[in-house]
């Protein structure tokens, strides 16, 4: 019996020394795969980084630095789970200022200003007054045009590090753009002491020579551009710049530079075309497509020399020279914009059936690739082709969510042509990649709510919003209009009265509140609104509740 119960507490210690050491081992497991990552992440070994992360997480599931290997991994690839990872990292370290920046930062990466600016706002007024935080808040101004914003954090910056003249650099670059010619000055006279420092001597002379430029001051621009690309390190493009500067300003120099520049570029691909897209550009396609003619046949038919080709028989409506020219040709790895070309050339004369066979084998030959894809939606849009310009930034969308940019362009593009269903399409798939995007379901739910589609989550999503930023005139009106709809005019009119009057006075606010006064019988007050919506940029289902509230049908 002794020996029981000896061997019984012997069984104990053992199972409390498991139990005590089990929460040490974790901590030791986590630090262990952390270590892992990291050194993985910095051999650029990035499936093992990630793998070793995860099992990091599932040692602690609110791994903050696991949560950040995560994020870093996906900005690499330019993936949008970037910025759900940097989200969890805020939400599992509260109130870091670090935390929100790197949010910030991803958001930018990924073209979400809105996210950005959200981030940007969140950071603790005790964790602004720093270099990093004001840089950045300077960039996402930037980003979302607000040049005035983005001086005022430049400014910060340069007052919190007075001898970073990186900042003193950006500064002077957004200031150059000003109305203010006193700003402007102080700007130039920032560039004239930066020009005189190796590190920023280009830099400082590029922005000098544009600056001038805008002027038409060519004399400085000239004499700054030909000390630019006089230097040694000087891309093609400063020679480019000094070639505008010449030509703008009526130079007799131009012609010999130019014959200049023909001569060396002709020597590289890269340099061949950025030339020849430049005489384009500048209504010299003739001087282009003449130059392009004295090259080496075989140089004439091989990319890049025969897309600038393709180019000059565009600007100039050769369309028997272009199609005669791309026929039974291949153009590689280009060789998609061979067909759009050919696609181009066929539907100009009329050869429907030719064209629309050339576009889809253009398509195949993209492989559905990202920049493939953006080549061809910019040349379909220079031709004015809507339908396949809409179709090819859905399929960029679809394939690389990430490029936000072409959320933006599908937005312009259905709000252009009154595109309602397709409108609500853009941001339902927003939402979908990202549920706290705030902006995409406010939009989402005033879209569905005007063409009476998915309206339950329409409804709460409305509420959501609207409980989130109750001050925010946009959310407030669609609340609004979603209350109105559910027979609460009362309370919907009660909400949008608590707004400023000039918001009341925005087109796109007015619209609803003219709608809902006209509903609560209260037309010589609706009259005044339903006037100012009609200035506005409407929706056609806007347009009807307008013309509805105004007894017009």
């Amino acid at each position: 019996m002794k020996k029981v119960i000896v061997l019984g507490v012997v069984l104990m210690l053992a199972a409390g020394g498991v139990l005590v050491g089990y929460p040490k081992y974790k901590q030791w497991k986590q630090k262990h795969y952390l270590a892992q990552a990291r050194q993985f992440l910095a051999q650029q070994d990035y499936r093992n980084a990630g793998l070793s992360a995860r099992k990091a997480m599932d040692a602690n599931p609110r791994s903050v630095e696991a949560c950040r290997i995560m994020a870093e991994i996906a900005e690499v690839f330019r993936s949008p789970l970037a910025i759900s990872w940097r989200q969890r990292v805020v939400d599992f370290e509260p109130g870091v200022a670090r935390n929100q920046l790197d949010l910030a930062r991803s958001a930018l990466l990924q073209g979400n200003y809105e996210q950005a600016d959200k981030a940007i706002r969140r950071v603790e007024p005790g964790a602004q007054n720093t270099t990093a935080y004001n840089q950045l808040a300077a960039v996402v101004a930037v980003a979302g045009n607000n040049i005035a914003k983005a001086e005022w954090h430049f400014a910060q910056a340069v007052k919190l590090d007075p001898e970073n003249k990186l900042f003193q650099l950006n500064r002077a670059i957004l200031q150059l753009q000003a109305r203010d010619q006193q700003i402007v000055a102080r700007a130039k006279a920032t560039l004239e002491q930066l020009y005189k420092d190796p590190t920023y001597h280009n830099d400082a002379l590029r922005h000098l020579v544009m600056a001038a430029l805008r002027n038409k001051d060519y004399g400085k621009a000239q004499a700054f551009s030909k000390e630019l690309q006089a230097d040694p390190i000087s891309a093609f493009d400063d020679r480019i710049l000094y070639l505008t500067a010449l030509k703008e300003g009526a130079s007799a120099d131009f012609a010999g530079y130019l014959a200049q520049l023909e001569e060396s570029a002709a020597k590289n691909p890269d340099d061949l075309y950025a030339l020849a897209a430049w005489l384009i550009k500048n209504q010299m396609a003739d001087e282009a497509f003449r130059w392009l003619g004295t090259l080496p046949v075989g140089v004439q038919a091989k990319p890049p020399a025969a897309i600038a080709l393709a180019d000059c028989y565009t600007v100039k409506r050769d369309w028997p020279s272009l199609q005669a020219m791309l026929q039974d040709k291949n153009w590689d790895e280009v060789e998609f914009l061979r067909l759009a070309h050919l696609a181009h050339a066929n539907r100009e004369q009329n050869q429907t059936i030719a064209s629309l066979s050339e576009w889809r084998a253009a398509l195949k030959a993209s492989g559905e690739r990202l920049k493939p894809l953006t080549t061809l939606a910019r040349m379909v849009t220079a031709w004015g082709w809507e339908k396949e310009r809409e179709e090819l930034l859905w399929l960029i969308a679809q394939r690389f969510p990430g490029e936000r940019w072409v959320f933006k362009s599908l937005s312009d593009l259905c709000m252009a042509s009154g595109n309602t269903r397709g409108l609500q399409k853009v941001y339902a798939t927003l939402l979908v990649m990202n549920p706290e995007d705030v902006a995409a379901k406010n939009n989402f739910s005033a879209l569905s709510l005007l063409l009476n589609l998915q309206t339950n989550k329409a409804h709460q999503s409305a509420r959501e919003v609207y409980g989130r930023y109750p001050q925010n005139g946009s959310f407030v009106s669609t609340y609004a209009y979603s209350l109105h709809l559910l027979g609460r005019t009362k309370e919907g009119l009660k909400l949008l009265e608590g707004l400023p009057p000039d918001k009341l006075e925005e087109p796109g606010i007015a619209v609803y509140y003219g709608v809902m006064l006209a509903a609560a019988e209260q037309p010589d007050k609706a009259k005044k609104y339903l006037a100012l919506a009609e200035s506005g940029r409407l929706l056609p289902e806007e347009r009807a509740l307008l013309a509805a509230a105004k007894g017009e049908r």
